[in-house]
């Protein structure tokens, strides 16, 4: 887990963390970081960084651990992540085929049984 303890630069050199905040946190929040403090803990950063408009450092800071620490949870493998990111199920959709039709070919079948089974009107 990432805290203020850490720095940008420990942050993004976690595998693949940078394709995993491409989606969860904007590429021009990344760049309000100061210049030259990649490597410095997050809580000098957000004391010496400023945003253009009318808030805090810090909430652009809490919401680049935010986004972090749920790619972190999501990018563990799926026994790993229990409880997490969908309770440890894939983000990947599931195939087609017999296995996603049964549960139509079921009701299909049930209702042709009942419709051969209900006398004519």
């Amino acid at each position: 887990m990432f805290t203020k303890y850490n720095s940008l630069n420990q942050i993004l050199a976690y595998p693949r963390m940078r394709a995993y905040l491409d989606v969860f946190y904007s590429d021009y929040l990344l760049s309000l970081f100061p210049q030259g403090m990649e490597d410095a803990p997050l809580a000098l950063v957000e004391a010496v960084g400023q945003n253009p408009w009318d808030e805090p450092f810090s909430v652009t800071v809490d919401q680049l651990l935010d986004a972090a620490n749920l790619a972190l949870r999501c990018s563990k493998p799926a026994s790993a992540a229990a409880g997490t990111c969908g309770a440890g199920r894939s983000l990947r959709p599931k195939p087609f085929g017999r296995a996603a039709s049964s549960g139509v070919s079921y009701f299909v079948r049930r209702m042709w049984t009942t419709a051969k089974r209900s006398p004519a009107s």
